[in-house]
């Protein structure tokens, strides 16, 4: 029988616990260092590297080319939805979106604070935003990643925020109270939007794909140089955009059955 401390609770397995924090950070971060894992965890970085190559060693994370640790296999099928299976069944919606609407379309995946480019369909215009595969940047500042967290609770948004919302040079959001009031827009129209909030001279509006049981997977963003982009064309891309995240979200239930 385990023993209790009434003030602690029960007893843990100190490496254990911190293998598990460990994983927990990796999968809501997307990539770290070793550095980032010592300080999360509050230990010598010589501890965090073994427990590191230890996740490595049983697939919870793999080491990048410029030495950073990502997400393994493991922690990847424990998703609802792997990314491998969300592109399959987004690359035809994607492809047919792009070439309604002359513009490109990517698909991200929510990492932590961040999302993440995991996908794409570029414009076949010569002036068009290019895609960034396997780029992360912070979901506020992304009309899909908005989309994303619009999904979650104003309690779950403070709990990833707890340490506040971090700068981004072409972001007015600062605050939570920021945050918070964009997220509830997105929430009323059903899509978020970027008004060169990324990066200057881009326009995106996303929207998120839900799977079988309506949990948000991913979402596609339709993204628009600043200079081409037409306000009254607004109801037209939504529409559109709708019907593809909704296509997607049907495949991923075919393939589930």
């Amino acid at each position: 029988m385990q023993e209790k401390d009434e003030d602690q609770g029960p007893l843990l397995n100190e490496s254990a616990d911190r293998a598990l924090q460990l994983i927990i950070y990796l999968r809501d971060t997307g990539a770290i260092s070793v550095t980032e894992a010592a300080e999360h965890l509050g230990i010598a970085p010589s501890t965090a590297h073994r427990l590191l190559t230890t996740l490595v060693h049983r697939h919870f994370a793999e080491q990048m080319t410029n030495r950073k640790y990502r997400p393994g296999r493991e922690i990847a099928n424990a998703e609802p939805v792997s990314v491998a299976r969300l592109r399959e069944a987004a690359r035809p919606a994607m492809t047919s979106l792009a070439q309604t609407l002359g513009e490109t379309v990517q698909l991200v995946v929510l990492r932590g604070g961040n999302i993440e480019f995991v996908d794409g369909v570029e414009s076949e215009n010569l002036l068009r935003v290019s895609c960034r595969f396997g780029v992360q940047i912070p979901a506020f500042t992304s009309a899909g990643g908005k989309a994303l967290l619009a999904e979650m609770s104003d309690a779950q948004i403070q709990d990833l925020y707890h340490h506040g919302v971090p700068t981004w040079p072409t972001s007015s959001i600062g605050t939570i109270d920021d945050l918070n009031a964009s997220l509830d827009e997105t929430r009323r129209t059903g899509s978020g939007t970027n008004f060169e909030e990324s990066e200057r001279g881009i326009i995106g509006i996303g929207a998120a794909i839900h799977n079988i049981r309506d949990e948000a997977v991913g979402a596609l963003t339709v993204a628009i140089p600043a200079s081409r982009f037409q306000p009254s064309k607004m109801p037209r891309i939504l529409e559109d955009l709708t019907k593809a995240t909704t296509q997607i979200g049907e495949l991923l239930g075919e393939q589930s059955s």
